[in-house]
């Protein structure tokens, strides 16, 4: 039986559709003028920056996408190009979140407003690159790699994970969120 590529991949966007779910709780408080504890937006943060860019999108960036530019494998159009180019904009995202939440307290409707803004464009560009990589990268990848290639690239996955003992902290702190913004988790994985 061939091996299923990028099982890590997807397992991993299933949590981050979950705190996608989060991030919607927030940014409905927010957006209505209500206020959200510091801490809250500091953990979204954290999540973002440690297991979203630094876990996985570097998992993507320097196997994944690295693999494919190696052996020229592109798919249709530069589908590569695009998911680095979603990850860049991710990445300006957070440098304008990080600056927002410094100043952030809970009675600035208005910083609210605008965080509430920075976290719906973050959950937009990040939900539609899921879903291109759901629907068009891993089916491309099952029926052109080898099941060779697919053993090799899940390795490297499986040994990044074994260094990246922060990943589980960070979902740790995101099933804490999960509960007080009482969040349909299984609505969320379905997105």
């Amino acid at each position: 039986m061939a091996m299923k590529i990028n099982e890590s991949i997807v397992s991993e966007h299933v949590e981050i559709k979950v705190f996608l779910g989060v991030v919607g709780a927030i940014f409905k408080q927010l957006y209505n003028g209500s206020p959200v504890p510091k801490e809250h937006l500091e953990q979204i943060h954290i999540f973002i920056t440690n297991y979203i860019d630094s876990f996985h999108h570097v998992k993507e960036e320097n196997i994944l996408f690295a693999y494919l530019e190696k052996y020229k494998m592109y798919g249709k159009d530069d589908l590569v190009g695009e998911l680095k180019a979603d990850h860049t904009m991710g990445r300006m995202l957070i440098t304008s979140l990080t600056d927002a939440i410094d100043i952030y307290t809970p009675d600035d409707k208005e910083l609210g407003k605008e965080i509430a803004t920075t976290l719906q464009l973050f959950s937009s560009t990040l939900t539609h690159h899921i879903c291109r990589e759901e629907s068009e990268l891993i089916p491309y990848l099952e029926e052109s790699l080898s099941d060779n290639q697919k053993i090799t690239i899940e390795q490297e996955y499986a040994d990044l994970q074994e260094d990246f003992e922060l990943s589980k902290r960070e979902l740790s702190k995101l099933e804490q969120l999960v509960i007080y913004y009482d969040i349909d988790v299984e609505a969320c994985k379905k997105c």
